[in-house]
Protein backbone atom coordinates (compact mmCIF):
# COMPACT_ATOMS: atom_id res chain seq x y z
CA UNK A 1 0.00 0.00 0.00
CA UNK A 2 1.32 3.05 -0.92
CA UNK A 3 1.94 5.88 1.67
CA UNK A 4 -0.95 8.27 -0.38
CA UNK A 5 -3.25 5.39 0.01
CA UNK A 6 -2.43 5.15 4.03
CA UNK A 7 -2.88 8.83 4.59
CA UNK A 8 -6.59 8.75 2.29
CA UNK A 9 -8.03 6.00 4.71
CA UNK A 10 -6.62 7.25 7.83
CA UNK A 11 -8.46 10.91 6.63
CA UNK A 12 -11.45 8.38 5.32
CA UNK A 13 -11.40 6.71 8.76
CA UNK A 14 -11.98 10.08 11.05
CA UNK A 15 -14.45 11.30 8.57
CA UNK A 16 -16.59 8.60 9.42
CA UNK A 17 -15.95 8.65 12.91
CA UNK A 18 -16.95 12.57 13.36
CA UNK A 19 -19.81 11.52 11.28
CA UNK A 20 -21.04 8.66 13.70
CA UNK A 21 -20.85 11.15 16.77
CA UNK A 22 -23.45 13.45 15.48
CA UNK A 23 -21.03 16.53 14.81
CA UNK A 24 -22.01 18.90 12.81
CA UNK A 25 -19.04 19.99 9.82
CA UNK A 26 -20.56 21.87 6.86
CA UNK A 27 -17.79 21.72 4.00
CA UNK A 28 -15.59 19.28 6.01
CA UNK A 29 -12.35 18.49 4.52
CA UNK A 30 -9.76 15.72 6.54
CA UNK A 31 -6.14 14.72 5.17
CA UNK A 32 -3.71 13.31 7.07
CA UNK A 33 0.26 13.81 6.29
CA UNK A 34 1.92 10.54 7.89
CA UNK A 35 5.33 12.65 7.53
CA UNK A 36 4.76 14.56 10.31
CA UNK A 37 1.67 12.77 11.88
CA UNK A 38 -0.16 16.49 11.28
CA UNK A 39 -4.15 15.82 10.52
CA UNK A 40 -5.83 18.74 8.57
CA UNK A 41 -9.07 20.16 9.12
CA UNK A 42 -11.16 22.08 7.93
CA UNK A 43 -15.11 23.37 7.78
CA UNK A 44 -17.94 25.03 9.65
CA UNK A 45 -18.79 23.89 12.60
CA UNK A 46 -21.20 25.68 15.09
CA UNK A 47 -19.46 26.17 17.99
CA UNK A 48 -15.91 26.16 20.21
CA UNK A 49 -17.40 23.37 21.70
CA UNK A 50 -17.28 21.60 18.47
CA UNK A 51 -13.67 22.24 17.72
CA UNK A 52 -12.62 20.72 20.80
CA UNK A 53 -14.40 17.41 20.37
CA UNK A 54 -13.15 17.51 16.49
CA UNK A 55 -9.60 18.12 18.22
CA UNK A 56 -9.98 15.00 20.19
CA UNK A 57 -11.54 12.56 18.23
CA UNK A 58 -8.87 13.38 15.42
CA UNK A 59 -5.85 12.74 18.00
CA UNK A 60 -6.90 9.58 19.15
CA UNK A 61 -6.13 8.14 16.34
CA UNK A 62 -2.63 5.97 15.97
CA UNK A 63 0.05 7.78 14.38
CA UNK A 64 -1.67 11.37 14.72
CA UNK A 65 1.25 13.44 16.61
CA UNK A 66 -1.02 16.94 15.91
CA UNK A 67 -3.91 18.20 14.60
CA UNK A 68 -4.32 21.22 12.69
CA UNK A 69 -8.12 23.06 13.33
CA UNK A 70 -7.03 26.23 11.67
CA UNK A 71 -9.15 26.45 9.11
CA UNK A 72 -12.17 24.94 11.19
CA UNK A 73 -14.16 27.64 11.95
CA UNK A 74 -17.27 28.34 14.42
CA UNK A 75 -20.60 29.94 12.65
CA UNK A 76 -20.95 31.22 16.24
CA UNK A 77 -18.64 33.97 15.34
CA UNK A 78 -15.65 32.08 17.11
Amino acid sequence: MTQARSESILADAITRILASHGLVIAGLAVSFDSTIGTVMVSGVVPDAETVGKVTALCGSFAGVRTVDVVDLVSSAGA
